[in-house]
Protein backbone atom coordinates (compact mmCIF):
# COMPACT_ATOMS: atom_id res chain seq x y z
CA UNK A 1 0.00 0.00 0.00
CA UNK A 2 2.57 2.00 0.59
CA UNK A 3 4.44 1.86 -2.33
CA UNK A 4 0.88 1.97 -4.26
CA UNK A 5 0.90 5.39 -2.41
CA UNK A 6 4.38 6.80 -3.47
CA UNK A 7 3.62 6.05 -7.10
CA UNK A 8 0.60 7.81 -6.96
CA UNK A 9 2.62 11.09 -5.44
CA UNK A 10 5.40 10.92 -8.07
CA UNK A 11 2.51 10.59 -10.81
CA UNK A 12 2.09 14.39 -9.81
CA UNK A 13 5.71 15.34 -9.13
CA UNK A 14 6.27 17.19 -12.57
CA UNK A 15 3.43 18.84 -12.57
CA UNK A 16 3.85 20.34 -9.30
CA UNK A 17 7.42 21.18 -11.00
CA UNK A 18 5.51 22.97 -13.78
CA UNK A 19 3.29 24.65 -11.02
CA UNK A 20 5.84 26.65 -9.86
CA UNK A 21 7.13 27.35 -12.66
CA UNK A 22 4.00 28.28 -14.19
CA UNK A 23 2.89 31.01 -11.32
CA UNK A 24 7.00 32.51 -12.01
CA UNK A 25 5.88 33.11 -15.69
CA UNK A 26 2.88 34.16 -14.74
CA UNK A 27 4.07 36.78 -12.59
CA UNK A 28 6.22 37.68 -15.06
CA UNK A 29 3.53 38.67 -16.97
CA UNK A 30 0.94 40.62 -14.53
CA UNK A 31 3.86 42.57 -13.65
CA UNK A 32 4.45 43.88 -17.39
CA UNK A 33 1.08 44.47 -16.87
CA UNK A 34 0.46 46.59 -13.69
CA UNK A 35 2.29 49.08 -11.47
CA UNK A 36 5.57 51.20 -12.47
CA UNK A 37 5.30 49.32 -16.12
CA UNK A 38 1.79 50.37 -16.22
CA UNK A 39 1.98 53.58 -15.20
CA UNK A 40 4.76 54.16 -18.09
CA UNK A 41 2.50 53.21 -21.14
CA UNK A 42 -0.09 55.55 -19.54
CA UNK A 43 2.59 58.36 -19.12
CA UNK A 44 3.37 58.07 -22.86
CA UNK A 45 -0.19 57.89 -23.78
CA UNK A 46 -0.79 61.43 -21.22
CA UNK A 47 -3.29 59.86 -18.91
CA UNK A 48 -3.18 62.21 -15.38
CA UNK A 49 -2.01 60.13 -12.44
CA UNK A 50 -6.12 60.03 -11.11
CA UNK A 51 -7.05 58.10 -13.72
CA UNK A 52 -3.94 55.53 -13.83
CA UNK A 53 -4.78 54.89 -10.41
CA UNK A 54 -8.07 53.98 -11.54
CA UNK A 55 -6.97 51.65 -14.66
CA UNK A 56 -4.13 50.22 -11.97
CA UNK A 57 -7.51 49.08 -9.68
CA UNK A 58 -9.29 47.53 -12.72
CA UNK A 59 -7.38 44.42 -11.30
CA UNK A 60 -9.08 44.32 -8.40
CA UNK A 61 -12.38 44.92 -10.60
CA UNK A 62 -11.47 41.80 -12.43
CA UNK A 63 -11.14 39.83 -9.59
CA UNK A 64 -14.81 40.72 -8.64
CA UNK A 65 -16.18 38.28 -11.64
CA UNK A 66 -14.78 35.16 -9.87
CA UNK A 67 -17.99 34.64 -9.36
CA UNK A 68 -18.87 33.32 -12.30
CA UNK A 69 -16.34 30.22 -12.18
CA UNK A 70 -19.43 28.86 -10.58
CA UNK A 71 -21.05 28.77 -13.98
CA UNK A 72 -18.35 27.47 -16.13
CA UNK A 73 -16.76 25.05 -13.78
CA UNK A 74 -19.14 22.38 -13.62
CA UNK A 75 -19.39 19.40 -15.30
CA UNK A 76 -15.66 19.80 -16.33
CA UNK A 77 -12.18 19.52 -15.58
CA UNK A 78 -10.65 22.77 -15.62
CA UNK A 79 -8.02 22.12 -17.77
CA UNK A 80 -10.28 22.54 -20.57
CA UNK A 81 -11.11 26.02 -20.38
CA UNK A 82 -8.01 27.44 -17.90
CA UNK A 83 -5.46 26.82 -20.80
CA UNK A 84 -7.24 28.83 -23.51
CA UNK A 85 -8.84 31.44 -21.75
CA UNK A 86 -5.24 31.88 -20.09
CA UNK A 87 -3.92 32.71 -23.88
CA UNK A 88 -6.75 34.81 -24.53
CA UNK A 89 -6.40 37.32 -21.70
CA UNK A 90 -2.18 37.40 -22.00
CA UNK A 91 -2.61 38.57 -25.33
CA UNK A 92 -5.01 41.06 -24.19
CA UNK A 93 -2.05 41.91 -22.01
CA UNK A 94 0.45 42.06 -24.66
CA UNK A 95 -1.84 44.40 -26.62
CA UNK A 96 -1.29 47.41 -24.71
CA UNK A 97 2.19 47.77 -25.62
CA UNK A 98 0.60 48.68 -28.45
CA UNK A 99 -1.29 51.49 -27.85
CA UNK A 100 1.59 54.17 -26.86
CA UNK A 101 3.40 53.55 -30.26
CA UNK A 102 0.23 53.93 -32.68
CA UNK A 103 -0.57 57.53 -33.88
CA UNK A 104 -4.29 58.16 -32.20
CA UNK A 105 -5.99 60.15 -30.05
CA UNK A 106 -5.48 60.63 -26.53
CA UNK A 107 -9.72 59.47 -25.62
CA UNK A 108 -9.25 56.66 -27.93
CA UNK A 109 -5.69 54.87 -26.55
CA UNK A 110 -7.28 55.80 -23.01
CA UNK A 111 -10.76 54.19 -23.93
CA UNK A 112 -8.80 51.16 -25.25
CA UNK A 113 -6.40 50.82 -22.33
CA UNK A 114 -9.36 50.69 -19.88
CA UNK A 115 -10.72 47.86 -22.42
CA UNK A 116 -8.24 46.12 -23.05
CA UNK A 117 -7.07 46.13 -19.35
CA UNK A 118 -10.95 44.97 -17.87
CA UNK A 119 -11.20 42.64 -20.13
CA UNK A 120 -7.85 40.57 -19.48
CA UNK A 121 -8.79 40.54 -15.43
CA UNK A 122 -12.02 39.68 -16.01
CA UNK A 123 -10.96 36.69 -17.86
CA UNK A 124 -8.12 36.06 -15.39
CA UNK A 125 -10.59 36.42 -12.39
CA UNK A 126 -13.34 34.42 -13.80
CA UNK A 127 -10.47 31.58 -14.57
CA UNK A 128 -8.94 31.86 -11.34
CA UNK A 129 -10.62 29.74 -8.69
CA UNK A 130 -10.87 26.51 -10.72
CA UNK A 131 -7.01 27.03 -12.02
CA UNK A 132 -6.18 27.32 -7.76
CA UNK A 133 -8.22 23.77 -7.56
CA UNK A 134 -6.73 22.15 -10.45
CA UNK A 135 -3.30 23.50 -9.67
CA UNK A 136 -3.21 23.52 -5.95
CA UNK A 137 -4.84 19.78 -5.99
CA UNK A 138 -1.89 18.33 -6.95
CA UNK A 139 -0.71 19.34 -3.29
CA UNK A 140 -0.76 17.67 -0.43
CA UNK A 141 -3.21 19.32 2.27
CA UNK A 142 -0.57 19.31 5.19
CA UNK A 143 2.12 20.40 2.92
CA UNK A 144 0.33 23.48 1.18
CA UNK A 145 2.01 26.15 3.39
CA UNK A 146 5.67 25.03 2.50
CA UNK A 147 4.63 24.35 -1.17
CA UNK A 148 3.18 27.84 -1.79
CA UNK A 149 6.42 28.95 -0.23
CA UNK A 150 8.70 27.26 -2.37
CA UNK A 151 6.82 28.61 -5.05
CA UNK A 152 6.92 32.30 -4.18
CA UNK A 153 10.72 31.80 -3.71
CA UNK A 154 11.20 30.93 -7.21
CA UNK A 155 9.16 33.55 -8.84
CA UNK A 156 10.49 36.18 -6.57
CA UNK A 157 14.06 35.00 -7.38
CA UNK A 158 14.14 34.17 -10.50
CA UNK A 159 11.83 37.86 -11.00
CA UNK A 160 14.82 39.68 -9.81
CA UNK A 161 17.43 38.13 -12.42
CA UNK A 162 14.22 38.78 -15.21
CA UNK A 163 13.38 42.33 -14.42
CA UNK A 164 16.86 43.62 -13.62
CA UNK A 165 17.30 42.64 -17.85
CA UNK A 166 14.02 44.86 -18.65
CA UNK A 167 15.00 47.65 -16.60
CA UNK A 168 18.13 47.58 -17.83
CA UNK A 169 17.14 47.91 -21.55
CA UNK A 170 13.97 49.90 -21.19
CA UNK A 171 16.45 52.57 -19.14
CA UNK A 172 18.65 51.90 -22.17
CA UNK A 173 16.29 52.81 -24.72
CA UNK A 174 15.01 56.29 -22.82
CA UNK A 175 17.99 57.10 -22.78
CA UNK A 176 18.60 57.43 -26.75
CA UNK A 177 15.00 58.74 -26.92
CA UNK A 178 13.58 55.35 -28.04
CA UNK A 179 10.42 55.19 -26.60
CA UNK A 180 9.08 52.92 -29.40
CA UNK A 181 11.62 50.11 -28.80
CA UNK A 182 11.19 50.07 -25.12
CA UNK A 183 7.25 49.24 -25.74
CA UNK A 184 8.03 46.71 -28.62
CA UNK A 185 10.65 45.03 -26.97
CA UNK A 186 8.24 44.98 -23.67
CA UNK A 187 5.21 43.51 -25.75
CA UNK A 188 7.06 40.73 -27.56
CA UNK A 189 8.56 39.99 -24.10
CA UNK A 190 4.87 39.02 -22.82
CA UNK A 191 4.64 37.10 -25.91
CA UNK A 192 7.27 35.25 -25.43
CA UNK A 193 6.11 34.48 -22.12
CA UNK A 194 2.41 34.06 -22.98
CA UNK A 195 3.56 31.50 -25.11
CA UNK A 196 5.57 29.70 -22.62
CA UNK A 197 2.62 29.62 -20.49
CA UNK A 198 0.33 28.22 -22.36
CA UNK A 199 2.77 25.16 -22.90
CA UNK A 200 3.40 24.56 -19.00
CA UNK A 201 -0.34 24.18 -18.79
CA UNK A 202 -0.73 21.64 -21.56
CA UNK A 203 1.68 19.63 -20.07
CA UNK A 204 0.66 19.89 -16.34
CA UNK A 205 -1.30 17.15 -15.49
CA UNK A 206 -4.63 17.33 -13.46
CA UNK A 207 -6.26 15.44 -10.46
CA UNK A 208 -10.04 13.86 -11.18
CA UNK A 209 -12.50 16.34 -9.14
CA UNK A 210 -12.88 14.41 -5.48
CA UNK A 211 -16.37 14.14 -4.52
CA UNK A 212 -19.49 13.76 -7.10
CA UNK A 213 -21.54 16.87 -5.02
CA UNK A 214 -19.95 19.55 -7.25
CA UNK A 215 -21.11 17.89 -10.42
CA UNK A 216 -24.42 16.68 -9.34
CA UNK A 217 -25.81 19.72 -7.57
CA UNK A 218 -28.27 22.08 -9.19
CA UNK A 219 -26.00 25.42 -9.44
CA UNK A 220 -27.94 27.81 -7.18
CA UNK A 221 -27.96 24.69 -4.81
CA UNK A 222 -24.12 25.08 -5.00
CA UNK A 223 -24.02 28.43 -4.28
CA UNK A 224 -26.80 28.54 -1.26
CA UNK A 225 -24.68 26.30 0.15
CA UNK A 226 -21.31 28.31 -0.11
CA UNK A 227 -23.38 31.33 0.97
CA UNK A 228 -24.90 29.50 4.26
CA UNK A 229 -21.55 28.02 5.13
CA UNK A 230 -20.92 30.26 8.74
CA UNK A 231 -17.32 29.16 9.27
CA UNK A 232 -16.45 31.26 5.32
CA UNK A 233 -18.18 34.20 6.45
CA UNK A 234 -16.25 33.84 9.60
CA UNK A 235 -13.11 34.56 7.93
CA UNK A 236 -14.47 36.83 4.68
CA UNK A 237 -13.94 39.62 6.33
CA UNK A 238 -9.72 39.34 6.56
CA UNK A 239 -9.89 39.40 2.97
CA UNK A 240 -12.42 42.67 2.32
CA UNK A 241 -10.90 44.35 4.59
CA UNK A 242 -7.30 43.83 3.18
CA UNK A 243 -8.65 44.50 -0.28
CA UNK A 244 -10.37 47.97 0.94
CA UNK A 245 -6.43 48.96 2.50
CA UNK A 246 -4.68 47.99 -0.23
CA UNK A 247 -6.72 49.53 -2.93
CA UNK A 248 -7.10 52.88 -0.94
CA UNK A 249 -3.35 54.12 -1.50
CA UNK A 250 -1.24 50.87 -3.67
CA UNK A 251 -2.95 51.98 -6.94
CA UNK A 252 -1.66 55.48 -6.94
CA UNK A 253 2.01 53.90 -5.99
CA UNK A 254 2.95 53.46 -9.80
CA UNK A 255 2.87 57.16 -10.93
CA UNK A 256 4.17 58.20 -7.16
CA UNK A 257 7.31 56.42 -7.91
CA UNK A 258 7.89 57.47 -11.74
CA UNK A 259 6.51 61.36 -10.58
CA UNK A 260 7.21 62.49 -7.24
CA UNK A 261 9.69 60.39 -6.13
CA UNK A 262 11.65 60.64 -9.69
CA UNK A 263 12.99 57.04 -10.05
CA UNK A 264 14.11 55.40 -13.41
CA UNK A 265 12.41 52.02 -14.08
CA UNK A 266 16.01 50.79 -13.37
CA UNK A 267 15.66 51.65 -9.67
CA UNK A 268 12.18 50.68 -9.72
CA UNK A 269 13.45 47.31 -10.43
CA UNK A 270 16.23 47.07 -8.47
CA UNK A 271 14.17 48.23 -5.23
CA UNK A 272 11.82 45.44 -6.76
CA UNK A 273 14.51 43.09 -6.45
CA UNK A 274 15.98 43.66 -3.23
CA UNK A 275 11.94 43.33 -1.76
CA UNK A 276 11.82 40.14 -3.72
CA UNK A 277 14.42 38.82 -2.30
CA UNK A 278 13.36 40.14 1.61
CA UNK A 279 10.36 38.37 0.52
CA UNK A 280 12.01 35.18 -0.59
CA UNK A 281 13.95 34.98 2.78
CA UNK A 282 10.94 34.84 4.93
CA UNK A 283 8.08 32.91 2.81
CA UNK A 284 9.53 29.13 3.78
CA UNK A 285 9.53 30.19 7.45
CA UNK A 286 6.50 31.88 7.52
CA UNK A 287 5.05 28.30 5.16
CA UNK A 288 5.76 26.52 7.91
CA UNK A 289 4.21 28.40 10.44
CA UNK A 290 1.42 28.26 8.93
CA UNK A 291 2.03 24.44 8.22
CA UNK A 292 2.42 24.11 11.97
CA UNK A 293 -0.11 26.34 13.68
CA UNK A 294 -2.73 28.06 11.26
CA UNK A 295 -3.22 30.89 8.15
CA UNK A 296 -4.88 32.79 11.03
CA UNK A 297 -1.70 32.70 13.54
CA UNK A 298 0.32 34.03 10.49
CA UNK A 299 -1.87 36.26 9.32
CA UNK A 300 -1.39 38.23 12.84
CA UNK A 301 2.12 38.15 11.97
CA UNK A 302 1.97 39.45 9.06
CA UNK A 303 -0.67 42.48 9.11
CA UNK A 304 1.15 44.34 11.75
CA UNK A 305 4.21 44.46 9.19
CA UNK A 306 1.91 45.47 6.38
CA UNK A 307 0.77 48.48 8.57
CA UNK A 308 4.14 49.65 9.53
CA UNK A 309 5.09 49.85 6.24
CA UNK A 310 2.05 51.99 4.85
CA UNK A 311 2.85 53.86 7.94
CA UNK A 312 6.33 54.93 6.38
CA UNK A 313 4.79 56.33 3.51
CA UNK A 314 2.97 58.72 5.68
CA UNK A 315 5.96 60.36 6.31
CA UNK A 316 7.26 59.75 2.39
CA UNK A 317 8.42 63.37 1.55
CA UNK A 318 11.43 65.43 0.37
CA UNK A 319 14.97 64.03 0.81
CA UNK A 320 13.54 61.14 2.99
CA UNK A 321 10.92 60.04 0.55
CA UNK A 322 12.64 57.48 -1.53
CA UNK A 323 14.30 56.04 1.36
CA UNK A 324 11.06 55.75 3.15
CA UNK A 325 9.36 54.24 0.13
CA UNK A 326 12.24 52.03 -0.35
CA UNK A 327 11.77 50.22 3.65
CA UNK A 328 7.95 50.68 2.48
CA UNK A 329 8.85 48.18 -0.42
CA UNK A 330 10.57 45.43 1.69
CA UNK A 331 8.20 45.28 4.52
CA UNK A 332 5.55 45.52 2.24
CA UNK A 333 7.30 42.08 0.12
CA UNK A 334 7.63 40.54 3.64
CA UNK A 335 4.07 40.92 4.92
CA UNK A 336 2.59 39.38 1.78
CA UNK A 337 5.04 36.45 1.84
CA UNK A 338 2.48 35.40 4.01
CA UNK A 339 -0.92 37.70 3.76
CA UNK A 340 -1.07 36.58 -0.08
CA UNK A 341 -1.03 32.50 0.36
CA UNK A 342 -2.82 33.05 3.79
CA UNK A 343 -6.10 34.36 3.04
CA UNK A 344 -6.90 32.49 -0.08
CA UNK A 345 -5.34 29.19 2.15
CA UNK A 346 -7.76 30.86 5.11
CA UNK A 347 -10.87 29.82 2.67
CA UNK A 348 -9.24 26.19 2.01
CA UNK A 349 -8.79 25.91 6.24
CA UNK A 350 -12.25 27.20 6.92
CA UNK A 351 -14.43 24.95 4.22
CA UNK A 352 -14.58 21.74 2.98
CA UNK A 353 -13.57 20.81 -0.81
CA UNK A 354 -16.78 20.69 -2.86
CA UNK A 355 -17.31 24.25 -1.57
CA UNK A 356 -13.74 25.81 -2.06
CA UNK A 357 -14.48 27.18 -5.68
CA UNK A 358 -17.85 28.42 -4.67
CA UNK A 359 -15.79 29.71 -1.34
CA UNK A 360 -12.91 31.75 -3.39
CA UNK A 361 -15.08 33.16 -6.20
CA UNK A 362 -17.31 34.47 -3.32
CA UNK A 363 -14.20 35.91 -1.78
CA UNK A 364 -12.75 37.55 -5.00
CA UNK A 365 -16.10 38.87 -5.97
CA UNK A 366 -16.73 41.25 -2.95
CA UNK A 367 -12.76 41.51 -2.26
CA UNK A 368 -12.77 42.82 -6.00
CA UNK A 369 -15.64 44.99 -6.37
CA UNK A 370 -15.23 46.52 -3.01
CA UNK A 371 -11.39 47.28 -3.58
CA UNK A 372 -12.34 48.61 -6.66
CA UNK A 373 -14.85 51.00 -5.52
CA UNK A 374 -12.88 51.58 -2.64
CA UNK A 375 -10.53 53.26 -5.01
CA UNK A 376 -12.86 55.27 -6.95
CA UNK A 377 -13.91 56.81 -3.97
CA UNK A 378 -10.30 57.91 -2.96
CA UNK A 379 -9.79 59.74 -6.42
CA UNK A 380 -11.17 63.03 -5.75
CA UNK A 381 -9.33 63.56 -2.77
CA UNK A 382 -6.20 62.32 -4.51
CA UNK A 383 -7.52 64.93 -7.41
CA UNK A 384 -8.41 67.52 -4.99
CA UNK A 385 -4.47 67.35 -3.12
CA UNK A 386 -2.72 67.28 -6.38
CA UNK A 387 -5.00 70.07 -7.76
CA UNK A 388 -4.36 72.26 -4.40
CA UNK A 389 -0.05 72.06 -5.18
CA UNK A 390 0.26 69.38 -2.80
CA UNK A 391 -1.64 71.01 0.24
CA UNK A 392 -3.58 69.23 2.76
CA UNK A 393 -5.16 70.65 5.94
CA UNK A 394 -2.14 73.19 5.66
CA UNK A 395 0.69 70.91 5.40
CA UNK A 396 2.40 70.26 2.36
CA UNK A 397 2.10 66.93 1.39
CA UNK A 398 1.44 64.26 -0.96
CA UNK A 399 -1.91 62.45 -2.05
CA UNK A 400 -0.17 59.29 -0.94
CA UNK A 401 0.71 59.90 1.42
CA UNK A 402 -2.66 60.68 3.16
CA UNK A 403 -3.90 57.88 1.26
CA UNK A 404 -1.41 55.70 3.48
CA UNK A 405 -2.34 57.13 6.47
CA UNK A 406 -6.34 55.46 5.55
CA UNK A 407 -4.48 52.21 4.90
CA UNK A 408 -3.06 52.17 8.18
CA UNK A 409 -6.13 52.96 10.11
CA UNK A 410 -7.72 49.67 7.81
CA UNK A 411 -5.00 47.78 8.58
CA UNK A 412 -5.13 48.32 12.26
CA UNK A 413 -9.18 47.22 11.94
CA UNK A 414 -7.90 43.84 10.75
CA UNK A 415 -5.43 43.12 13.30
CA UNK A 416 -8.37 43.69 15.99
CA UNK A 417 -10.70 41.39 13.79
CA UNK A 418 -8.44 38.77 14.14
CA UNK A 419 -7.38 38.77 17.42
CA UNK A 420 -11.29 38.83 18.62
CA UNK A 421 -13.32 37.03 16.00
CA UNK A 422 -10.83 34.55 14.98
CA UNK A 423 -9.32 33.94 18.36
CA UNK A 424 -9.50 29.53 18.28
CA UNK A 425 -10.33 29.05 14.81
CA UNK A 426 -9.93 25.52 13.76
CA UNK A 427 -8.77 24.55 10.63
CA UNK A 428 -11.54 21.79 8.54
CA UNK A 429 -9.58 19.06 9.57
CA UNK A 430 -9.15 19.91 12.79
CA UNK A 431 -13.16 20.32 13.96
CA UNK A 432 -14.88 17.31 15.65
Amino acid sequence: MDDTRSQKKDEYRASRILYIIQAAVEYFIATLAGGAYLAKITSAVGIPDDVTAILTATVSLGVGFQLFALFISRNRRAKSFVVPWSLVYQLLFTLLYILPIVDWDRQTKTALLFLLLIAGHVINNVINAPRVRWLMGLVEEHKRGSFTAVKEIVSLLSGMAFFNTVGYVIDKFEAEGNLTGAFVTLGVTILLLTVAHTLILLFTKEKAPVGAAENSEPIFTQIKDVVCDKNLWRVLPVSILWSVASHVATPFYGTFQINELGFTMLTVTIMSAVSSLSRACVSLPFGKIADRYSYATLLKLCFPIAGFAFLLNVFAHGAAGPYLFGAYLILHAVSLAGINGAAINLIYDAVPYERRVGAIAIRGALSGFIGFFSTLAVRPLARYIQECGNEFLGMNVYAQQVLSAISVILIIIIIIYLNTALRGFKRIYERN
